[in-house]
């Protein structure tokens, strides 16, 4: 398997969050009632394409074929 670059080391590693910082960004969600609670904020656009499939999905199916 090859080694991963310096550089994408780093960026990989500027994305980490300590245990501490998920629980408290949880403990933070729970109190404000979320069902749903992002601990990780860079994935937040992998999240709106997710999204963005499911709606696709909805409208495909309300429409007859």
């Amino acid at each position: 398997m090859p080694a991963l670059s310096a550089e994408l080391l780093r960026s990989m590693e500027s994305l980490q969050r300590s245990a501490e910082q998920v629980a408290a960004t949880a403990l933070a969600g729970l109190r404000r009632g979320l069902f749903v609670i992002p601990t990780h904020p860079h994935i937040r656009a992998d999240a709106a394409e997710r999204f963005r499939e499911i709606e696709r999905g909805f409208e495909a199916l309300a429409t007859p074929s």
